[in-house]
């Protein structure tokens, strides 16, 4: 049998969580099979997913989008954002952090030339950013 101390699980946004792994040998031709418990690797990564929605949250309302605003305009029962992690809330927090202007989006109704003038909008930033790290 063999132990690994540190393989990293990970959540998007959320800490890292070290593991141990244990692996054992086969007998007959000496593969290495992972024998470490799901559980071990579920509870590791619910802890990095529990910080991960709370950091997301604290993001969010920090740049301006309340919770309730989230939950308005994406059509979410009140109270269904906390930091519980229900999974597709917790992928929608995900994408929200990554591309706030999301929420703009969803508030103009989806209308395509709104879209099209904030995916502009944005590349345009991500552009001026890239050239001002490359001079």
């Amino acid at each position: 049998m063999t132990t690994f101390d540190g393989t990293v699980i990970k959540a998007p946004y959320g800490p890292e969580e070290i593991i141990k792994e244990t692996f054992i040998s086969c007998p007959d031709c000496g593969a290495e099979i992972d024998d470490t418990s799901d559980d071990t690797i579920n509870i590791a990564f619910a802890k990095s997913k529990e910080k991960s929605i709370i950091n997301i949250i604290d993001y969010l309302e920090n740049s301006g989008y309340t919770k309730a605003r989230i939950e308005r305009v994406f059509g979410l029962q009140r109270g269904s954002i906390s930091s519980s992690g229900d999974d597709p809330v917790s992928a929608l927090l995900c994408l929200i952090r990554a591309f706030p202007w999301l929420v703009e989006i969803a508030e103009n109704n989806y209308d395509s030339r709104y879209i099209a003038g904030t995916i502009f909008r944005e590349f345009s930033e991500i552009l001026k950013k890239i050239k001002g790290e490359t001079l």
